[in-house]
């Protein structure tokens, strides 16, 4: 289980860094910066996407999941190639600024609603107040004797 921690917080890590990271050349194109040249908005991305996704692959690898079964993670999967098509749009170089504008904001969209997803998915496992190791924590609930009535 720890491994799998690990490779959770990389993916983790990789995403918030790569969220940044478009939003930044998205506001350097906006200020008419070139992208080209420089290695941090150039290479840089490729690489941390690439390991966004290696460690996203890890986990549905060393998890529990079923592909076919698990609707949110089916969701993030398709949200998220509408994040690169509408991404990559977003940060074409040589394009009208209102069509830029339109595939950053649907972008953002859906980086918001795969945070959702992963948000509900996180929340919705921790329900059961799962304890560190994974061991799912028993809850005693005593219920109220009716037959007793009022003392």
């Amino acid at each position: 289980m720890e491994a799998y921690s690990a490779v959770k917080l990389l993916h983790v890590t990789c995403a918030l860094i790569s969220i940044s990271g478009f939003i930044y050349r998205f506001v350097l194109l906006k200020h008419r910066v070139d992208l080209k040249a420089k290695f941090t908005t150039k290479v840089l991305p490729h690489i941390i996407d690439t390991v966004l996704l290696g460690s996203a692959v890890g986990l549905i690898i060393m998890g529990p999941f079923d592909l076919l079964s698990e609707h949110w993670l089916l969701a993030k999967i398709v949200l998220l190639v509408a994040y690169i098509g509408f991404g990559m749009k977003a940060l074409k170089p040589k394009i009208d600024d209102e069509v830029r504008r339109k595939a950053f904001n649907a972008a953002c969209i859906c980086i918001f609603l795969i945070l959702c997803l992963a948000f509900e998915h996180l929340f919705r496992v921790n329900k059961g107040d799962l304890l560190s190791n994974g061991a799912q924590k028993a809850t005693v609930v005593e219920e109220y004797d009716h037959s007793k009535g009022k003392e």
